[in-house]
């Protein structure tokens, strides 16, 4: 009985689906004899693990909730007082009318 994406009986090897005996089909290594291809994670797990290098200062502090509200809030203050000195300057310079 023939069916569908099978090959027929009798032509071993060749392969129904590239028309008129068009060519060899692949065929597979029985499982004993396949080789386990190493994927990257696989690789990579095989290497030894290397120890992670200590995180700078910086990033050690920027994980404190802490810190990170006083850098926010020291930032905010610094640009008020370059606005504030600005606009000292240009007063003064209305002011007086000199330059």
């Amino acid at each position: 009985m023939l069916v569908p994406g099978r090959p027929v009986p009798g032509l071993i090897g060749l392969c129904p689906d590239r028309g008129e005996g068009g060519g060899r089909a692949r065929r597979r290594a029985p499982l004993a004899r396949r080789r386990k291809r190493l994927g990257f994670m696989d690789r990579r797990a095989l290497s030894p693990e290397r120890p992670r290098p200590e995180p700078s200062p910086l990033i050690r502090a920027l994980r404190s909730p802490g810190f990170r509200r006083f850098l926010a809030a020291r930032t905010i203050s610094q640009r008020g007082d370059t606005f504030n000195t600005v606009a000292i300057v240009i007063l003064v310079y209305q002011l007086t009318s000199s330059g």
